[in-house]
């Protein structure tokens, strides 16, 4: 398992892998050109809706773990796409190893929303879809994180990274992991429930993170024969050294299947998006009524 940061000032990737690789590097990259909209103060971001029927600044990063030459990029896919959409014309399809190479794919779709860091209560909502022509062959997927670097003192800065990862390998455990402190300063996976998806189908899924008192607060996944709410309160959010000026992002992410260095053969694997929403739920110490406050568009 491993935290690799990308992006001045910006996103740590957050993924899963089978292999030990030794102590994780953090590749030199571009940033992006994004053209979504950014505060241009320390106001809060209050909303953010993208039904991805219009173009709204996502990124692609594509992680190479640590260096490992076991992982490639320039091989995945971040498109809008009428294939991927649950209502609309468009969703967002992340397809990992869209070339069919022999290698490893972790795949991210990000966006910034803001320059700065933010406090508060906020809530992520999604829909996603794993293809069901490459329902086998995934590593991870459904996945999706915000990342919140603050500055907490002069000239000290901290990013508070809360994730939740689906497990697709088809010989694991359908394990569900959070991205969760271990001790002071530092996170890593930790699986909080099991439950399987099913390729083919359209799930909700929804996290709700305060970030005053920096810990969780609650997960939602609604489906075909799933309702599940999960009081996630006793996960902590880790303030982690990575980065020196603030700003904040979200992510949509798929790995396709870990294929042993490319012994195993090449799998593709498609995750698709829609109608992803992010809104703060209120400031200081009020906690909201989650039995009472559900996701309004969750089924």
């Amino acid at each position: 398992m491993h935290l690799c940061r990308f992006l001045s000032g910006g996103i740590l990737s957050l993924s899963l892998t089978l292999l030990n690789c030794g102590n994780p590097l953090s590749p030199e990259v571009q940033e992006s050109t994004l053209r979504s909209s950014k505060p241009s103060s320390h106001e809060p971001l209050i909303e953010f809706h993208d039904p991805f029927e219009t173009e709204k600044g996502w990124g692609i990063f594509e992680e190479v773990v640590g260096g490992n030459p076991c992982y490639g990029d320039g091989i995945g896919q971040v498109v809008r796409s009428g294939d991927a959409a649950r209502s609309g014309r468009y969703g967002l399809r992340v397809w990992a190893n869209r070339a069919n190479s022999l290698k490893s794919n972790h795949v991210m779709a990000n966006n910034k929303l803001s320059n700065f860091g933010q406090t508060g209560i906020y809530r992520y909502e999604l829909y996603a879809y794993i293809a069901p022509e490459t329902g086998s062959a995934g590593q991870v997927g459904p996945e999706f994180s915000v990342q919140n670097t603050r500055q907490v003192s002069p000239g000290a800065f901290r990013t508070f990274s809360a994730g939740i990862q689906y497990i697709a390998n088809p010989y694991l455990p359908r394990d569900w992991n959070i991205w969760t402190e271990d001790a002071p300063g530092q996170a890593s996976w930790h699986p909080f429930m099991t439950q399987a998806l099913q390729p083919g189908q359209w799930y909700a899924l929804a996290l709700e993170v305060d970030f005053n008192a920096n810990r969780y607060v609650r997960f939602w996944l609604r489906g075909k024969g799933v309702d599940l709410s999960m009081d996630l309160s006793a996960y902590r959010i880790a303030p982690e050294v990575k980065f020196t000026e603030e700003a904040f992002w979200i992510s949509l992410e798929a790995e396709n299947l870990w294929n042993n260095c490319g012994t195993a053969g090449a799998f593709q694997y498609k995750v698709c998006y829609d109608q992803v929403r992010l809104h703060r739920r209120g400031g200081g110490d009020h906690q909201p009524d989650l039995r009472a406050n559900a996701p309004a568009d969750l089924p």
